[in-house]
């Protein structure tokens, strides 16, 4: 049988491959809606009422900023990590606390004003956003990183920036 009658059997070697290799439409939707899934469960945030956040997280706060109010409780998940943050007044502690359930520490968050930034963090702001007029400045501390979250309103919408305190950019978030 020569090159004819392998042609015209049907499908070739390299056509049957191509099918052994290529997936259906369904598995194709499947593997979609499970990509999805796993985008979004990988980062929530549920506002939860102080009976929900774990004992130990209660203590962890109260032990390093006593007397500080706290004003709300969220659940949220990482990347399938759950941590709880505590929000506050901002007066007596920072404004978000961010615990693991067993009440390590993770992060804080402050607002400060603009003055408050680095010089090396004013400087790379104005380049970033020339025409850009700032909303808001957090002080985020993660282990012994820190970071300057600098929203700016650019022409009727919102970018955060982050830098560290060299005023290197680190991200770059259209809000």
């Amino acid at each position: 049988m020569g090159a004819e009658g392998v042609m015209s059997g049907g499908r070739n070697n390299e056509e049957e491959a191509m099918a052994r290799e290529s997936i259906s439409g369904s598995q194709f939707l499947l593997t979609l809606t499970l990509g999805g899934l796993l985008l979004t469960g990988c980062a929530k945030e549920v506002a939860v009422i102080e009976s929900q956040v774990p004992p130990t997280v209660l203590r962890a706060f109260r032990a390093q900023y006593p007397g500080s109010i706290a004003k709300n409780f969220a659940k949220e998940t990482k990347w399938f990590r759950v941590l709880y943050e505590v929000e506050t007044d901002g007066q007596s502690a920072p404004r978000i606390v961010t615990y693991t359930p067993a009440g390590k520490l993770v992060e804080t968050e402050q607002q400060i004003p603009v003055a408050e930034l680095p010089v090396a963090v004013q400087d790379a702001v104005k380049k970033a956003s020339p025409m850009g007029t700032v909303k808001l400045v957090e002080l985020s501390k993660k282990g012994g990183d820190v970071v300057y979250e600098v929203e700016v309103s650019e022409g009727g919408r919102g970018v955060e920036y982050k830098f560290d305190p060299s005023g290197r950019l680190l991200k770059t978030e259209k809000k």
